[in-house]
């Protein structure tokens, strides 16, 4: 269980709290609950939170992670942002903000000692926009 809030006089959109709850069912098998909020204190008291269930299998030849959530923010001040995993060498902190639904799926294969193959596809659907992207890449360890 991890726990964490946020307080800040002067950066306000800093303000907000998170839980995670890890489930573990086996040494390579994982569910991940996520809950966050934030709360931006100016003219008017803006909210939005975030709530994503995670599915992870982590084995040494391959591994999946399949994660799948909904965020509800008041303005685009109280937008929530959400780390998640990506291609080999590449760090994705998603920003979410209004009414939507959110998800990806990820795989990596290790299909010969010094080959990783990693693919991975995620959309956001926000209001009436849907962006869906994919991504492929091959890592050589010579």
């Amino acid at each position: 269980v991890h726990l964490r809030r946020r307080y800040r006089g002067e950066t306000v959109d800093l303000s907000g709290s998170e839980v995670l709850l890890r489930l573990m069912a086996a040494r390579y098998f994982f569910l991940d609950l996520r809950f966050e909020e934030r709360t931006v204190y100016e003219e008017e008291t803006q909210r939005g939170f975030l709530v994503a269930l995670e599915a992870v299998v982590d084995m040494k030849k391959w591994d999946a992670r399949v994660r799948y959530g909904i965020f509800d923010t008041d303005t685009y001040a109280s937008r929530i942002y959400a780390y998640e995993i990506d291609l080999p060498g590449v760090v994705n902190n998603r920003m979410l903000y209004y009414k939507g639904t959110y998800g990806f799926a990820y795989i990596s294969v290790r299909a010969l000692e010094n080959v990783k193959v990693t693919a991975k596809y995620s959309v956001v659907n926000r209001d009436a926009v849907s962006d869906r992207r994919i991504g492929c890449q091959v890592d050589l360890d010579i």
